[in-house]
């Protein structure tokens, strides 16, 4: 799909929800891909008569940083854009690497969203970030689901974060930049090798396996949809008894299951009972099924859960 305002309005309007006169953000590096997101989402909220304000992030790593944001700044004045600078406290900045600079980022854009009442951030994000993300958490061992890369949109702290660029290459938003006479910096980090993902960028680029390696993404991106319908049919099938506290299911279906089948189930079950950003260690799951083929099992502790079995059921419930 050719990247233009009419295949990004299609993208948009068939795939999301917004309110009338839609109140949005955008994160903007300053970058080809947060230049192009930032014109193109101009056009679509002058059309639903809505507001649009460009976030940009003084992440206080490099020494240009301020004067970067600046110069994107003017770029954006000269689009008709609004935008705001938000500096990063140097009490924050003490890595001074990518995953600093990430969370540090996502913490300020949120609790500026937050503080104004946007509830839309969109994010640049595009098909080529989605593949090197899927082949850096392949060389990692992550599981299927982390294997699906990025989402095209997610909720966090009641902010909808949104990527309607997923599906456009690198490739066609530099065309599309050039086409419409855009302006953007280049982030000089995007060059240096002590990072995995230019790694992996430079890998991809050079690599004669890349066709190989977008029929396998393209392959497991289609199957999880279709893996997630069947644990939630497993679990839907296993479960005896549900409320609130406690929840009840079939001892004899659960253990019917692959091992992988079994450690997915529990980790549901924890993330149903608590809180979305409370991770359940995978080798307390590992734990806890290798404790359940013990004849001698009675109990065990899963957090903030306790599991009992009786007779052939198992009982997950909260601790009070």
């Amino acid at each position: 799909m050719i990247l233009n305002k009419k295949n990004f309005f299609l993208t948009l309007n068939n795939n999301f929800l917004f309110e009338n006169k839609p109140h949005i953000a955008v994160a903007v590096s300053g970058g080809p891909d947060s230049m192009a997101l930032a014109y193109l989402m101009k056009e679509w909220v002058s059309v639903k008569k809505g507001k649009l304000l460009a976030i940009l992030i003084n992440h206080g790593i490099r020494n240009d940083s301020q004067r970067e944001c600046l110069i994107t700044q003017t770029y954006l004045k000269e689009l008709n854009i609004d935008s705001n600078i938000i500096k990063i406290p140097k009490i924050k900045v003490l890595k001074k690497n990518m995953n600093e600079a990430r969370s540090n980022r996502y913490v300020k854009l949120l609790n500026y969203c937050n503080q104004k009442n946007i509830l839309h951030l969109f994010i640049a994000h595009h098909y080529d970030d989605n593949l090197e993300t899927f082949l850096i958490r392949k060389v990692s061992g992550s599981n299927l689901e982390g294997l699906g890369a990025m989402n095209f949109n997610f909720i966090r702290n009641k902010v909808q974060i949104l990527r309607p660029l997923l599906n456009f290459s690198k490739k066609q938003i530099l065309k599309f930049n050039k086409h419409n006479k855009i302006k953007y910096i280049t982030d000089p980090s995007n060059q240096n090798l002590k990072y995995t993902r230019v790694v992996i960028r430079n890998y991809l680029k050079n690599s004669n396996q890349i066709n190989y390696i977008k029929k396998d993404f393209e392959n497991i991106r289609y199957n999880i949809p279709i893996y997630k319908r069947m644990l939630n049919l497993i679990l839907h099938d296993i479960i005896i008894k549900v409320n609130k506290r406690s929840l009840k299911i079939s001892l004899n279906k659960f253990n019917y299951n692959e091992k992988v089948i079994k450690e997915k189930i529990i980790e549901k079950i924890f993330n149903y009972f608590c809180k979305k950003n409370k991770k359940l260690r995978f080798v307390k799951i590992k734990n806890f099924i290798e404790n359940l083929e013990k004849k001698d099992f009675r109990s065990f502790n899963l957090e903030s859960m306790i599991v009992i079995k009786d007779g052939d059921f198992l009982n997950f419930s909260l601790k009070t």
